[in-house]
């Protein structure tokens, strides 16, 4: 680039003076002159490629550091590391849900769009993630979304024992009581959803429930007291 401008600059003096192209004495003021503009004009000329963070406002060095993403190319966005820093803007499918922007917002993903799953994605949206309790003893679904690939698109899984959280709207991961567990299941001692496997008659205590009275006999029934048997 720099080379560019230098020749673009001796190109308009050999135009503008014609005898300067023949070898001349009187022709070393004019290179010198070509030569000066040239350190002045071309000094940072480049710099939006060959310096990390920009040009600086005299345009005749580099920034030492980048405070908006407008100091960086196109492609990059001014990072705080460092205290600011030029870097490569992420590609789909990359987590931004902590944007380590010089100056919030910025131009963290590429794509421009950091969505509800918290990824950099080609949409500008993806469909938040979402939970439904089936009832009865039908397992519960969770619906999460993802831009993994680059493009959102929805997986569903099967909650298993558990029913749905409402506030996180996905699947449980453990109980506080029975009326976190799909029927025919009981949430023990450990904290989580396990099935009811006693029969009727068989020996029962409440040492195996999170909460006591819990469901643990077969047709969502508590132990019998007394004497200790599912009913």
């Amino acid at each position: 680039m720099r080379a560019t401008v230098c020749a673009i600059v001796a190109v308009i003096g050999l135009v503008a003076h014609p005898a300067l192209a023949q070898p001349h004495r009187t022709a070393a003021p004019f290179w010198k002159t070509v030569q000066a503009t040239c350190d002045a004009t071309a000094a940072c000329v480049s710099a939006m490629s060959s310096c990390d963070n920009g040009c600086n406002a005299t345009n005749d060095g580099c920034l030492a550091h980048c405070a908006s993403d407008a100091d960086c190319v196109s492609t990059d966005y001014c990072s705080s590391a460092g205290g600011g820093t030029c870097t490569a803007r992420h590609g789909n499918g990359t987590s931004c849900t902590t944007e380590d922007c010089q100056m919030s917002p910025c131009n963290y993903c590429s794509s421009g769009n950091c969505v509800a799953t918290g990824q950099c994605c080609q949409q500008t949206t993806c469909v938040p993630d979402a939970c439904s309790d089936s009832g009865n003893s039908t397992p519960s679904q969770q619906t999460v979304s993802n831009c993994n690939t680059g493009t959102c698109s929805g997986m569903t899984t099967s909650c298993g024992t558990y029913l749905c959280d409402p506030a996180s709207k996905l699947c449980r991961s453990a109980c506080a009581a029975d009326t976190d567990c799909l029927t025919g299941n009981y949430c023990d001692n450990t904290g989580h959803c396990v099935a009811e496997t006693l029969k009727k008659g068989d020996t029962c205590d409440d040492t195996v429930c999170k909460v006591a009275g819990c469901r643990q006999c077969q047709t969502d029934n508590a132990c019998g007291i007394p004497p200790g048997k599912c009913p």
